[in-house]
Order: C-alpha cells, then structure tokens, then sequence
C-alpha cells in the first residue's frame, strides 16, 4: 500500500510540474508574440522639394558612382516642417538614371529621421524630355530625439525637372517611434 501512495504522490508531482512547466512555456510564447508585433504605424506623409548641392552631411554608400547630394525642404506629418539632406546614387542609362540613395529628414526643434532609399530608374518622359519620373520604397531606420527608435515604411514618388533640376518627392507611409 505504501508503494501505490509513493507512486501516486510521486505521478502527482510529475503531472503538476508538467502543468506548470507548460503554464510557464505558453506565457513565455504569448509574450514572445506580443513583442514579435509590428508597431503600430502612425501616417508618414508630405512632399519636399530638393535641389542638387555641394555637400551634405549625410554618409550613405554609393560604392565607386559618384554621389548626387541633395538639399530641400518640405512639411512631413509628425515633423511639420522639415529640412532635408539626400545622397543619390545615380548611374546614367540610356532610358534615364539607375538610383539608390538614403535621406535624412530634420524637423524644427531639431529632431532628424533617417531613411534608406531602395534602389529604382528614374526614367525619361519622352513625349517631352522635360523630366524623369520614378517611385520606389524607403525604410526609416531611426532618427535623433525623439524618433530614435523610429521605424517605417514609405512609399515615394520622384519627379525630376530636367530644366531645373528640381527634385519633388511625394511620401506615402507609417512611422513608429
């Protein structure tokens, strides 16, 4: 009798610690979940307008093409009015240009977003030669103050003036920060 009263009290310690050992692991998985979550995005939106410049002060990676820098000014939502910096990356093709680039975005009091380009053709409009036009996708991979953890996805339209050589760029997307 005292055999069957080990191994029932013994089985019971087996089954609860397995109980709990599976209450821990669930837990464990659903917090897992939660932070696996995309962040909430929050609209990332406006227009800038850019113009070539000497210099900018912003490093992005054009390999061995020369870098176009960027310089411009728009009003973005959550930033308001902003100033802007961007490297182009740009290789001359025969239909119009191969571009890849990165941007950095500084609102008033300071605060910059940072953003990689993904690489797209900028092509010619041939009924006039007057401008190119292309759209392509961004990520926002930070920023200062309090977008220093910022995140994002932007979709972007770029039309350049071939007279002017003014860049409009249209933003569509999310930020999270």
């Amino acid at each position: 009798m005292k055999k069957v009263l080990y191994l029932f009290l013994i089985s019971g310690l087996i089954f609860s610690g397995c109980v709990k050992d599976s209450e821990l692991m669930e837990a464990s998985e659903m917090e897992l979940n939660e932070s696996k979550k995309a962040p909430k995005l929050k609209p990332f939106k406006g227009t800038l307008i850019s113009y070539p410049a000497e210099s900018v002060d912003l490093t992005c990676n054009c390999a061995e093409v020369p870098p176009l820098f960027i310089q411009g000014s728009g009003d973005i939502s959550h930033m308001g009015e902003v100033q802007s910096d961007g490297v182009s990356c740009a290789i001359p093709q025969p239909w119009g240009f191969s571009v890849d680039g990165c941007v950095s975005l500084v609102a008033a009091n300071g605060d910059e977003v940072f953003a990689e380009v993904d690489p797209y053709d900028l092509i010619f409009d041939t009924t006039c030669f007057c401008k190119a036009n292309g759209t392509t996708f961004g990520q926002i991979i930070g920023g200062t103050g309090r977008f220093t953890n910022a995140v994002g996805d932007v979709d972007i339209e770029v039309e350049l003036d071939l007279a002017t050589f003014k860049f409009t760029v249209n933003l569509d997307g999310g930020i999270s920060y």
